[in-house]
């Protein structure tokens, strides 16, 4: 594991300048960018222990596939194995849950929930 984070600080400007202000104008895509970036930069402290930027390849590829269809704020919790997205409604949650039932199958797991 990575010690100390050489990303951090970058990873903390990129919040105070692009991801914060993004919140604040409700400009949807560019926190959903900056979010899953921070997740991927996040993850390269871990890629030797995990062997990736994500816990395993099935993590790895459930992300590559909602951020295909979504583009929405993907990433993992933690060290995984959660997969997470933050998307603009919950239409488009909907939608995502219906892809990947399709996808890989119907018995996976989720949960919609709202900010307010």
């Amino acid at each position: 594991c990575e010690k100390p984070n050489r990303r951090r600080s970058a990873m903390i400007e990129m919040l105070h300048r692009k991801t914060i202000p993004a919140v604040l104008t409700q400009d949807y895509q560019l926190m959903a960018d900056t979010l899953f970036y921070y997740g991927c930069q996040a993850g390269k402290v871990f890629e030797p222990i995990q062997g990736g930027l994500f816990r395993n390849r099935q993590v790895r590829d459930a992300i590559a596939f909602l951020r295909r269809k979504t583009q929405g704020a993907v990433g993992q919790s933690s060290w995984g194995p959660m997969v997470y997205a933050w998307l603009p409604n919950q239409t488009a949650c909907w939608k995502a849950i219906e892809q990947i039932g399709e996808h890989y199958g119907h018995e996976w797991p989720y949960l919609v929930t709202t900010i307010n």
